[in-house]
């Protein structure tokens, strides 16, 4: 069991940096059009259900209140000002943080 988990994070690991690496490129390069404003959303929300599958539930949590946002703003069809620019980097910040602090050490199985 220990090693289908070992291996789940290690695909998830892939699996994160590769959304946080597009959606930074993204905000630096433009995400002014509802095109660039789709995918950070669908990153953000494979993010957040990749996280749930390996139990990491701090990833899913920011992940979940990007999505909630980049929701809201695509319901007014708004595009994402410098404010918002600044929140999702400080989230992709927030993630990799998480991800970069070792889990807490588990009690042996009985």
């Amino acid at each position: 069991m220990v090693d289908l988990r070992q291996e789940l994070l290690a695909v998830f690991d892939a699996e994160y940096r590769d959304h946080l690496r597009v959606i930074r490129g993204l905000l630096n390069t433009g995400c002014d059009t509802a095109p660039a404003l789709a995918e950070i959303f669908r990153r953000m929300h494979s993010l957040k259900g990749a996280a749930r599958a390996v139990e990491i539930p701090a990833v899913e949590d920011v992940a979940h209140a990007v999505e909630n946002r980049l929701s809201m703003l695509m319901e007014r069809g708004g595009t994402l000002d410098d404010a918002d620019i600044a929140a999702i980097a400080r989230a992709l910040d927030d993630i990799d943080g998480i991800m970069e602090t070792p889990p807490p050490s588990q009690p042996p199985p009985p």
